[in-house]
């Protein structure tokens, strides 16, 4: 018999015990100090070759006796130091629940993980591949949508932050050092470049930064030291991290971070203060400054909201004293509770069309509104279950009347009126435990993470809309032509390039330009067309602005249009 001990609250003797006399004395075979060993097992067409897991991977082809070693070496030389991990590559496998070997082959075993998705090895554990497509156990925290493309999605779970390119069909670790860390908090990409990402951690106050769509990624914050000073604390009590990260949308330069105690997500700690409290960025989260200003101390900071066209104007949502607001970028900020039944104030979310409103989620009473930028505040969940904990808001980019709420309890709502009726939307989830939520720029896309079953999305049916028009060109004869257009919509609308010979008076389909960028050589007798793309999907069509193109002979000369 071989027995795996150790957890993360006791960690005395943690190891891979081994008796051969059924139980009557035990020999501690494995141990890496205080870790936790979470599984182990043996192979039972090949008993000699045993399997175990803590911090890495371990393989024993003697019964247990000797192991092997199997794991990632993270640290980079000049960098703090990463630590050594197991797992597929970009992805923080952490504690599993269970190991399982193949009857069939000894070198086959799969691994199921406590922060949600099955691995499978096919080399005994010298290397992994993520199994999990189409398991939906990933225990989510955040979820953030690229502005440009609804497509490219980002994730976080206990297991770390995930990159999608297809819309959540398939997702690909990206915990790149130094964000190599386990229990990631919040990701959030600028609405001015989506190649820029930022990350934090739930435990050790840290904030990463990619400038490369998460390819690689910079250490920007870092108050894990800062945490254990903390007096009159407990050790869970200093685990912190920032909850919240927010982009202004009018200046993607400036960011807000807030921090919090990572058990406030349950209310256990939410009156306790945190190391900082709220920070602010002014070059999109390279570095960072204290906002902690006259009206809030370093409360739990769990939601941040920007106003849409003044980045000084912030809503701070926290743990215990309710809603505050500064209107001079955190230097000073007021108390906006009246009117609230509840001051655990979970999200935010504000009408971009029309910043006074606003609209709160809570824990334990829904959801408010207020029409006066937070004066006063008004019950705003007819049609939702009673004393609901609300975690995620928001608010249609292309029509405010429509709004999304997610609940961890009672799953999505949708209201169309404002905020004045909710209806639940829950076909198709496996779960109610919403945790948080993404909308696209052209509001045709949902996403909802949730608290063990992953990412769901939702496909709302959107007529094409043109988000980039062809520019008109004037190129020498034999020189190549290349129009480039785009759009949205939802089904993704498919693509026609149409020429006009005659000013723009009729228009014909050029056979295989399909393409949102259409090319080829001009010809002489390609002078003074017209070029326009066609924009269609079950809902409709749009065409975008036509395009003039001049061919001459001869130097280039310039062409006003």
């Amino acid at each position: 018999l071989v027995a795996a001990t150790g957890n993360n609250q006791y960690s005395t003797g943690a190891g891979v015990y081994l008796t051969t006399d059924g139980g009557e004395t035990w020999t501690r075979t494995l141990s890496e100090g205080p870790t936790a060993f979470g599984a182990v097992e043996i192979s039972t067409s090949s008993p000699d070759i045993c399997y175990a897991v803590a911090g890495a991977f371990y393989r024993s082809d003697d019964g247990c006796r000797t192991w092997n070693r199997y794991f990632t070496d993270y640290n980079i030389p000049g960098q703090p130091s990463a630590g050594v991990f197991w797992g597929p590559p970009g992805m923080r496998a952490g504690f599993p629940i269970d190991l399982e070997v193949d009857r069939r082959d000894p070198m086959r075993v799969f691994a199921n993980l406590y922060g949600g998705g099955n691995l499978l090895s096919t080399d005994g554990g010298k290397t992994w591949v993520n199994a999990s497509n189409g398991y939906t156990g990933a225990i989510m925290l955040s979820v953030a949508v690229d502005p440009t493309d609804p497509a490219n999605v980002y994730s976080v779970a206990r297991s770390g932050v995930f990159k999608s390119t297809d819309g959540g069909g398939d997702w690909q670790g990206v915990n790149w050092p130094p964000a190599t860390m386990s229990e990631k908090s919040t990701v959030a990409v600028s609405p001015s470049n989506p190649r820029e990402v930022l990350l934090s951690d739930g435990f050790s106050g840290k904030l990463m930064k990619s400038v490369d769509g998460a390819r690689s990624w910079e250490l920007v914050l870092d108050y894990g030291n800062g945490l254990f000073t903390i007096p009159n604390m407990s050790v869970v009590n200093r685990q912190q991290g920032f909850a919240s990260i927010v982009y202004a949308p009018s200046n993607g330069r400036i960011v807000y971070a807030g921090m919090a105690i990572s058990s406030c997500g349950a209310k256990a700690s939410c009156g306790l203060p945190t190391y900082k409290g709220v920070h602010r960025s002014t070059d999109g989260g390279t570095t960072w400054q204290i906002t902690v200003g006259e009206g809030l101390g370093p409360e739990s900071i769990l939601a941040l909201a920007v106003h849409p066209a003044n980045p000084d104007i912030v809503y701070a949502g926290t743990g215990a004293p309710g809603l505050f607001k500064t209107e001079n970028g955190g230097r000073t900020w007021v108390a906006i509770n009246q009117g609230l039944s509840s001051i655990y104030v979970r999200t935010v979310a504000i009408d971009p069309s029309s910043p006074d409103t606003v609209y709160v989620g809570t824990a334990g009473a829904d959801v408010f509104k207020s029409t006066d930028g937070g004066a006063s505040w008004r019950a705003s969940s007819v049609g939702m279950l009673p004393n609901g904990n609300t975690w995620a808001l928001l608010v249609d980019p292309t029509n405010p009347s429509i709004l999304w709420a997610g609940d961890v309890g009672a799953g999505v709502y949708r209201s169309v009126d404002a905020g004045a009726t909710w209806v639940q939307l829950n076909t198709g989830l496996t779960t109610h435990g919403i945790m948080a939520m993404a909308i696209s720029d052209d509001g045709g896309t949902v996403y909802a993470a949730t608290g063990d079953a992953g990412v769901f999305r939702l496909d709302i049916p959107i007529a094409p809309k043109i988000r980039l028009h062809p520019s008109s060109m004037a190129v020498a004869v034999g020189s190549a032509v290349s129009f480039t257009a785009a759009a949205s919509g939802t089904p993704t609308p498919t693509v026609q390039w149409q020429v006009s010979t005659n000013g723009g008076s009729t228009w014909s389909d050029i056979s295989g330009a399909t393409a949102t960028t259409y090319s080829y050589a001009a010809s002489a007798g390609d002078n003074g067309k017209r070029y326009r793309a066609v924009f269609t999907n079950g809902l409709g069509s749009a065409s975008s602005n036509t395009a003039t193109l001049t061919v001459y002979y001869g130097r280039r000369r310039t062409v006003s249009h």
